[in-house]
C-alpha cells in the first residue's frame, strides 16, 4: 500500500514538474539581454568631498575624477550622474570651465584638448544632490528604529545618485572621501581614516582614503550619531558602528568578527587584504550588504540583540557570509551582473562552511538542506534559469540576486569541491584569488584557474550546471533477485528539457547499501537518461539509499516500503531520518508507525528529526497530539518547542490557554514566547486581550514578541 502511495505521488510530481518547467510563472526570458558595458577610459582615482544641508535635504558635493585614456584622440568622457543631481560646474586642472551635457543619468564632458592613449586626465565636478524620486533616499529623518542620518545607497548602481562616477563593476578605482559631518554625527567610509578634525561650527571633517581599487557599488557614505566600539584582529582594526539605542547589542551581535576573519584567512590561503573591517548599521534595506572594509547591516537585524536572542537568531552566519565578501566580491568582483554567483554563491557557501565548523556536521547538513529547499521552492513557484544569466532590466540587475545565485550556486560549489577533493578545491580558490586580486572577473576566469591548478577540464561541469538551467529529477526503482542474490537499481532522469535543461546530467552519486554487517557505499557516475546498475550481495539490504551523502541538488521519487522507512528512521543520517519521519505520515498509519514516530519525537538526538516526527504525527491526525506537544513544549530545543506550541495553537482548543500562558512566562526563548502569543490568538477570546496587550510591551530581539502580539490581538478582536 505504501509503495502504491509513493508511486501515485511520483506520477503527480512528474506532471507538476513538466507543468512548471513549460509554463514558468515568471517569464524571465522576456527580460532584455545585457552585455558588459564598454568604456574608453580607466577610472584611476576619485577625490570626493561632501557637506550637507539637513533641513533642505541637500548634499553639496564635488568629485575630482582622474582617468586614463584607452584610445587616441580622447576628447570627451562619459560618466554617470543620477536624475537627482544638478551639476553646477566642471573644470579642468587649470580651473577652466568645461562644456558638458547632462542627459538622464549620463554626463558627457568635453575637453579642450585631445589626449593620447594612456594619458592621465583630471577634472573636477561640483554638484548638488537631493533625494531621488522612486529610489532609496539619502536623507533619513529620525524614527523609533534609527536616528536622523545620511546614507548613500550603493548597490547595485546607486552611487551615481550621490556622486558622479563610472558606475559599473567592470572598472575598479581608488578614492578619498572628505565628509563634513553635522554636529554630533560621525562619518564612515571605505579604507583608512587619514584624519578627523573639528570645526568651529561644531561639525567635524572625516577624511577617508581607500588606496586599493574596488568597484563603485562597494562605496560607503554613512553619517549618523554613531557609537563606535573598537575591536581588532592583531593589527587589523575591527570596529562596530551602531546607533545609540543599539549600543548594548554591538559586541553580542558582531563580537565573532575577528574569529571569522582569521578563519577565512586560513581557509582561502589569502590574508585579509584591506585596511580595516567595520560593521556599520544603516536604515532598513532588507538585510546586509558587502561594502569594502565597511559592511552594511539593516538596523532591524540587531534590535535588542542579547544572549537570549542569539539562541534563535544566529547572527554569526550572516557575519560569515558578509565577511567572505571581502574576498569574494570585493577583492575579486563580478565583471558584469550576469556573473553574480562569483560574489554570492561563494558568500553563501562560506556561511555553510562556517556553520559546519562551529556547530558541527549535523547543523551543516541542515544548512545545506535549507539551501536546497530554498532553490527548489523558487524553481517551482517562479522560474528556472542558468546561474550565469544575462537577462535583467537595465535599472534592476538585482533581479539576478535570487536563489539561483545564492543557494543553487553554493550547492554547485559544494559538488565541485566533492569532485575535485578538498586539497585541489582550496588550492584552486586560493590561486584564483591571488591571480585576479583587485580585478573584475567572470566564470571563464574561474574555469581557467581550475585547469591551471588541477590539469582537469571541467568545462562540462560548468556547461550543465552554470550555463544551463534546471536540476536532475530522478526516478529510482530497486529490485532484489533472491535466486541470484543480485540487487538491481534502475536510475532514470525524468526532468523536462524545456528551456535548455540537460537531457541527462553527468553527475556522481553514491549508493548506500545497509547490510547486517554494516554499510557499504558504491560510487557511481550517471551519464545517461536511463541506466541500470547491478550489485552481487550476500543478502538483501535492509535499506538502499540513493545519494548516500546527500551531495546532489535534485528531486527524487523513490518508493520505499514501511519496513525500510522504519529502518531509515532509526539508522540514517540526520536528513534521512527527518525524511523518513515525513514519508511515514499518512491518514492511516499503523500503530507500529505511531509508536516509532512517538519514540523518535521524544528520543532522537537531533532537534531537526524530533521536530519532523511531531509534525508527521500532526499531519497523520494522531489522536494524542495535544498530550505529546505539551510534553515537547518542554524540549531542550527552541525549534522543537516552537513547532509544538504552533500545533497546540492550531487546534484552537481553549483549554490550551492556561498552558500557553504558563509557557510564555517561563520559556527562555523569544521565539517560543512569540509562538505562545500567536497561539493564544488562535485559541483565546476577548478575555485574553489584556494578557496579550501586556506581552506587546515585552522587549525582545527584533521585537519578535511585540510583532506576535499585534498579530494575536488582530485575531482576538475578530472573535
Amino acid at each position: 500500500m505504501k509503495c502504491l502511495k509513493n508511486l501515485i505521488v511520483f506520477i503527480l510530481l512528474l506532471i507538476n514538474t513538466a507543468v512548471y518547467l513549460r509554463a514558468q510563472k515568471t517569464d524571465i526570458y522576456n527580460r532584455p539581454v545585457r552585455v558588459e558595458r564598454s568604456h574608453d577610459y580607466d577610472a584611476l582615482h576619485y577625490r570626493a568631498e561632501f557637506s550637507f544641508n539637513m533641513e533642505a535635504k541637500q548634499l553639496i558635493g564635488s568629485n575630482k575624477m582622474t582617468v586614463r585614456a584607452l584610445r587616441n584622440d580622447f576628447d570627451r568622457c562619459l560618466f554617470d550622474a543620477g536624475f537627482n543631481i544638478s551639476i553646477d560646474e566642471i573644470t579642468d586642472e587649470s580651473g577652466n570651465s568645461l562644456e558638458f551635457n547632462h542627459k538622464e543619468d549620463k554626463v558627457m564632458v568635453l575637453f579642450e584638448d585631445k589626449y593620447k592613449y594612456n594619458d592621465t586626465i583630471s577634472f573636477l565636478i561640483r554638484y548638488t544632490a537631493v533625494d531621488p524620486e522612486n529610489d532609496q533616499k539619502i536623507f533619513y529623518e529620525a524614527s523609533e528604529n534609527y536616528p536622523a542620518m545620511i546614507w548613500g545607497p550603493n548597490f547595485p548602481n546607486r552611487v551615481r545618485n550621490w556622486m558622479p562616477c563610472y558606475d559599473f563593476p567592470n572598472d575598479k578605482v581608488t578614492h578619498e572621501m572628505i565628509i563634513h559631518a553635522p554636529e554630533g554625527f560621525k562619518a564612515v567610509s571605505n579604507g583608512e581614516l587619514q584624519r578627523m578634525t573639528h570645526e568651529d561650527s561644531g561639525s567635524s571633517v572625516w577624511h577617508w582614503k581607500q588606496d586599493l581599487p574596488h568597484s563603485t557599488y562597494l562605496f560607503v557614505l554613512a553619517v549618523a550619531p554613531y557609537v563606535v566600539y573598537e575591536d581588532a584582529l592583531g593589527d587589523l582594526p575591527v570596529n562596530y558602528w551602531v546607533f545609540p539605542k543599539d549600543s548594548a547589542s554591538a559586541f553580542t551581535a558582531f563580537g565573532r568578527t575577528p574569529e571569522i576573519i582569521e578563519f577565512f584567512n586560513e581557509l582561502f590561503g589569502f590574508e585579509y587584504p584591506w585596511a580595516k573591517c567595520d560593521q556599520v548599521m544603516i536604515p532598513p534595506m532588507g538585510g546586509a550588504a558587502e561594502s569594502t572594509t565597511a559592511t552594511l547591516y539593516s538596523n532591524g537585524m540587531i534590535v535588542n540583540m542579547d544572549e537570549k536572542g542569539l539562541k534563535d537568531y544566529s547572527f554569526d552566519r550572516i557575519i560569515a557570509h558578509e565577511t567572505a565578501h571581502h574576498w569574494w566580491g570585493d577583492l575579486i568582483t563580478l565583471r558584469t551582473w550576469s556573473q553574480t554567483w562569483l560574489n554570492e554563491s561563494f558568500g553563501t557557501y562560506c556561511d555553510y562552511i562556517w556553520t559546519n565548523r562551529v556547530r558541527g556536521k549535523d547543523e551543516g547538513m541542515i544548512d545545506l538542506e535549507g539551501k536546497k529547499n530554498a532553490y527548489l521552492n523558487e524553481a517551482h513557484s517562479k522560474y528556472i534559469r542558468p546561474i550565469v544569466f544575462d537577462r535583467y532590466e537595465l535599472a534592476s540587475p538585482g533581479q539576478n540576486f535570487d536563489r539561483h545565485t545564492y543557494q543553487k550556486g553554493a550547492l554547485m560549489l559544494h559538488l565541485l569541491r566533492s569532485i575535485l577533493g578538498d586539497d585541489l578545491y582550496f588550492r584552486t580558490i586560493s590561486y584564483f584569488l591571488h591571480k585576479h586580486a583587485f580585478e573584475p572577473v567572470d566564470t571563464h576566469d574561474f574555469m581557467k584557474a581550475i585547469k591551471e591548478i588541477t590539469g582537469q577540464n571541467l568545462d562540462w561541469f560548468f556547461e550543465q550546471f552554470f550555463f544551463r538551467p534546471g536540476h536532475p529529477v530522478f526516478e529510482v526503482i530497486k529490485t532484489w533477485n533472491s535466486n541470484e542474490n543480485v540487487l538491481s537499481i534502475k536510475v532514470s532522469q525524468v526532468q523536462d528539457t524545456t528551456h535548455g535543461v540537460p537531457y541527462a546530467f553527468r553527475i556522481p552519486v553514491k549508493i548506500g547499501l545497509y547490510l547486517t554487517d554494516g554499510k557499504k557505499v558504491k560510487q557511481l557516475w550517471l551519464n545517461e537518461r536511463e541506466e541500470v546498475f547491478e550489485f552481487s550481495l550476500d543478502e538483501e539490504p535492509k535499506m538502499v539509499k540513493f545519494d548516500d551523502d546527500g551531495l546532489l541538488l535534485k528531486e527524487l521519487r523513490y518508493a520505499q516500503g514501511t519496513d525500510e522507512l522504519l529502518f531509515k528512521l532509526d539508522n540514517d543520517d540526520i536528513i534521512g531520518r527527518a525524511e523518513a519521519a515525513a514519508e511515514l505520515s499518512g491518514d492511516e498509519i499503523t500503530d507500529e508507525v505511531k509508536k516509532a514516530l512517538m519514540a523518535t519525537a521524544q528520543n532522537d538526538a537531533s532537534w531537526y528529526v524530533r521536530k519532523a516526527a511531531i509534525e508527521s504525527l500532526e499531519k497523520s491526525g494522531y489522536e494524542r497530539i495535544n498530550i505529546l506537544c505539551k510534553k515537547m513544549a518542554l524540549d531542550s530545543s527552541s525549534q522543537v518547542r516552537v513547532s509544538a506550541i504552533r500545533i497546540l495553537g492550531d487546534t484552537g482548543d481553549k483549554r490550551m490557554i492556561r498552558f500557553l500562558k504558563e509557557r510564555f512566562e517561563n520559556d527562555d526563548s523569544y521565539r517560543v514566547q512569540a509562538e505562545c502569543i500567536i497561539s493564544i490568538g488562535k485559541c483565546g477570546s476577548e478575555k485574553d486581550i489584556e494578557f496579550v496587550g501586556k506581552a506587546a510591551k515585552v522587549t525582545s530581539t527584533r521585537n519578535v514578541i511585540a510583532n506576535a502580539a499585534l498579530s494575536a490581538l488582530n485575531e482576538l478582536e475578530k472573535k
